[in-house]
């Protein structure tokens, strides 16, 4: 007879609330008085991704509530960050939230990194010598000069806002 499992329902709704609310995984196994590595183990066991343990419902449904919380609160931070940048106005058109070009470069680092980031380009050359490096420690068929030609491919449709 297997045990019970100590995923109550109350102790699910303060876990999914405490991700909800910003608090991290570790944070929430805490307060609610278990081991992160328990509280991973559940998240694995809901994902399927628990190679040791098989799936079943009350994970599976639980790791959605975490995934939505998780979305949840990016969202939320998204549209705290978004109005910090760009301000907020009132209903007589006053600004309530003066906007904030700290903000509003962070968020250009972040969304274009390669055009407002900071961080040095690579060349194609660099980018060659390290491709040629993974390849003779790991060993592949592709070619490192057609892994180099796909991530620029890629960068650049990042930069487009083409690939999410």
């Amino acid at each position: 007879m297997t045990r019970p499992t100590k995923l109550t329902a109350p102790r699910r709704k303060a876990i999914v609330a405490l991700v909800r609310a910003g608090h991290s995984m570790a944070s929430a196994a805490s307060y609610t008085g278990i081991n992160i590595s328990t509280l991973n183990e559940w998240f694995r066991r809901g994902e399927g991704t628990d190679g040791a343990r098989r799936p079943a419902k009350v994970y599976a449904a639980f790791a959605a509530e975490i995934t939505e919380a998780r979305e949840y609160l990016e969202g939320m931070l998204l549209a705290s960050i978004v109005t910090a940048a760009v301000g907020h106005t009132d209903k007589d058109g006053d600004f309530d939230v003066e906007p904030d070009w700290r903000a509003a470069m962070k968020l250009l680092e972040k969304l274009y990194p390669r055009k407002y980031g900071g961080a040095p380009m690579r060349t194609e050359e660099e980018m060659l010598a390290a491709a040629r490096r993974v390849a003779a420690e790991h060993g592949t068929d592709v070619p490192p000069e057609a892994i180099v030609r796909r991530a620029m491919e890629i960068a650049a449709a990042a930069e487009e806002g083409e690939v999410g």
